[in-house]
């Protein structure tokens, strides 16, 4: 098998015209192939050498990682090139040695053209790599937010951080921080610059660090993270330097975590956020040394501090502002810039409030009457473990888990009177009306009829989003404000079959409810959130609809 996989190989560099191989072809240990060869360029530049190691999964890939590596250790200024010399490259897939051997070494020739001959940088930014290792056998990790107010070179002070939920990674525990804000020592009289968290997540500060921030970025070839103290004597300023040694020294120990001190240094990036990084300094072994320097054109001396040579234990440090917790996929501002109110937070309820909360809204407020008990979890958002009680007290504690942007209200009483209570009577229907109108979309989700005609009498200036779902979860309707409650009369009476009689009985005297899974109601729910969101950022008309089950699938019936 080695001997074919060899012939392959050299197979494949014959065939092509810009690849030479340079001597023979070996098999080391671990039945590692490896080989030289040289890659032509363009415009007379002399060719690129370049070491082979295929591994012996190829041509698949391994935990994410290609299992054939290009290493060149004079290249290392340029793009991709990592800290081991070898070349990060995202090469297609294939099932063949064949085939993909082709395709990488082709893959090989584009990067040398773009970036060695032609000199090209990438349009976007890479963050610097940080080589994240187990201090005293633990991973430790850093979450930051955009803060309230820009910083400048040369500041240098406090942050406060909290502690979260403990993980694990690689059978070794993560212990997690959130940074809630920064007090500045440079400009003495300023307040507490907060990230730009939700007021809860603040109050889990309980810890302090210190931090600098930088005007050049702490990196070696632009790519990668400095490794060495010393090399932070050429970043920071003498009056950054002297803080951070005179704080050190004092530190409290409520603040100092596992033996270390927290520190973490700042720097703008070409978008204008800022990055930070971790690092986690020994109270006993701190990196400094303090000397007597006679002053420029004085006799007078000065005791000065500079950090000494040693090896940095950074951690992981994320920027998980905003704009970056929801990157991957938000709603539209039109949606996640609204002040929404829920009604109802069973089955469709609760979907609705996880779906808009994963999609970046900021502002919820949740109603219900009910209790969650364990039987309502198989097919909603709530948890075992937390018990039971009020649904929008679990609720609103699931949210805030989430997310830590979303500010939820929850209450459980006086709403079915405050808007059902003021019908015919013309001061309460200006109470609930303006209590209403101070939100911008409402999702009924209550399957109370009575609700629905009083939001609908009412005339409010939200948007009104009425959202049902049949037995068996045949179908779902969904109906806008106004006359809501005609419209969802009229599909349930005269176009569809909902069945009444196979209904779940709890054992009890209780209501009778539908019965449909999870999955049966999820798929509706998404699917429906998918065009109302459309539908109330402008993307598609505003038009009532039913989504029907059928042997083909999920379909969507405007009407």
């Amino acid at each position: 098998m080695g001997k074919e996989r060899i012939d392959i190989i050299r197979e494949v560099i014959d065939q092509l015209s810009f690849v030479h191989l340079v001597g023979e072809i070996q098999q080391g240990a671990g039945y590692i192939v490896s080989c030289e060869i040289d890659v032509d360029t363009t415009g007379g530049v002399e060719p690129l050498r370049w070491a082979v190691e295929i591994f012996p999964l190829y041509p698949m890939m391994a935990q994410g990682y290609d299992s054939i590596r290009f290493t060149n250790k004079g290249l290392m200024e340029y793009p991709h090139i990592m800290e081991e010399s070898n070349l990060c490259l995202h090469t297609n897939h294939a099932y063949d040695l064949h085939s993909k051997l082709r395709g990488d070494l082709t893959m090989l020739k584009q990067w040398v053209d773009k970036y060695y001959v032609n000199g090209e940088k990438d349009d976007h930014y890479e963050h610097l790599v940080v080589n994240t290792l187990p201090i005293n056998g633990k991973y430790y990790t850093f979450l930051f937010a955009e803060a309230e107010r820009p910083f400048k070179d040369g500041d240098y002070g406090w942050f406060d951080f909290g502690s979260q939920m403990k993980g694990l990674k690689n059978e070794k525990t993560v212990d997690c921080f959130s940074v809630i804000g920064y007090l500045s020592n440079y400009y003495p009289k300023s307040e507490t610059n907060n990230c730009k968290w939700r007021a809860a997540t603040r109050t889990l500060k309980g810890y302090v660090g210190i931090y600098c921030f930088l005007s050049k970025t702490p990196d070696v070839y632009g790519k990668f993270i400095i490794k060495d103290y010393k090399e932070l004597n050429k970043l920071m300023s003498h009056n950054q330097v002297k803080f951070v040694n005179d704080e050190m020294r004092k530190i409290e120990d409520k603040h100092i975590i596992d033996g270390h001190v927290v520190f973490m240094v700042g720097y703008s990036i070409p978008s204008g956020e800022v990055q930070w990084q971790t690092m986690l300094i020994p109270v006993n072994d701190l990196p400094f040394e303090v000397e007597k320097v006679r002053m420029p054109g004085t006799s007078q001396n000065q005791w000065l501090a500079h950090f000494t040579s040693g090896n940095i234990q950074w951690a992981q440090t994320i920027n998980s502002s905003y704009e970056h917790f929801f990157g991957r996929g938000a709603y539209p501002k039109r949606v996640t810039d609204s002040k929404i109110l829920i009604i109802g937070v069973g089955a469709i309820g609760s979907m609705v409030a996880v779906a808009l909360t994963r999609c970046g809204a900021r502002d919820l407020s949740i109603y219900d009457f009910d209790d969650k008990k364990p039987g309502n979890i198989c097919r909603s958002e709530y948890e075992f473990l937390h018990g039971c009680g009020g649904k929008v007290f679990e609720l609103s504690r699931i949210l805030y888990a989430i997310s830590p942007f979303v500010e939820c209200k929850a209450w459980d009483t006086d709403f079915d009177m405050l808007v059902k209570g003021s019908i015919g009577n013309e001061d309460g229907m200006a109470k609930a009306r303006e209590f209403l109108n101070e939100f911008d979309i409402v999702f009924d989700c209550s399957t109370d009829n009575d609700m629905m005609k009083c939001l609908d009498q009412l005339e409010l200036r939200s948007q009104i989003v009425n959202m049902s779902i049949s037995n068996h979860a045949q179908e779902l309707v969904c109906a806008f404000s106004p006359e809501m409650s005609g419209f969802v009369e009229e599909v349930y009476t005269k176009l569809l079959k909902n069945d009444l009689e196979d209904v779940y009985n709890p054992t009890g005297c209780w209501n009778p409810t539908f019965k449909a899974s999870y999955t049966d109601i999820a798929c509706m729910v998404q699917l429906a959130m998918k065009h109302i969101v459309k539908m109330i950022s402008g993307e598609e008309e505003k038009k009532n609809f039913v989504i029907v089950d059928d042997r083909e699938g999920l379909k969507i019936q405007r009407l």
